[in-house]
């Protein structure tokens, strides 16, 4: 990652925080935060750099998308997309359930 900061998510306040960690005394700064809306319920994230920038995916479990975010810099993730999977599993006849979804993995080739 280039900023060098860390995400985490909260499922109970709908969203995603920076924090910049300071080794080895593990001095932590929140650097920005990141509200998703009601409803999220955020379970997982992940960071991928895809040709020298990063990006952000959020795994919004209550509404059964996943929120993509553009990182700009530190304390600068813009969202850029959200994909809507609930429905496409529907037609799929996948029975999904806003309990029952967590985890999530990137894999760029």
């Amino acid at each position: 990652m280039q900023t060098g900061n860390f995400y985490m998510t909260d499922i109970d306040t709908n969203t995603v925080t920076e924090l910049n960690i300071t080794n080895p005394a593990l001095d932590t700064t929140i650097v920005a935060q990141y509200p998703l809306g009601d409803g999220a319920a955020p379970e997982d994230l992940t960071v991928s750099t895809i040709a020298k920038q990063d990006y952000l995916y959020v795994l919004e479990a209550g509404k059964l998308s996943v929120k993509a975010f553009i990182i700009k810099g530190p304390g600068q993730a813009v969202e850029i997309q959200e994909v809507a999977y609930g429905p496409l599993a529907q037609q799929a006849g996948l029975k999904l359930d806003t309990n029952n979804v967590m985890g999530m993995s990137l894999i760029v080739s």
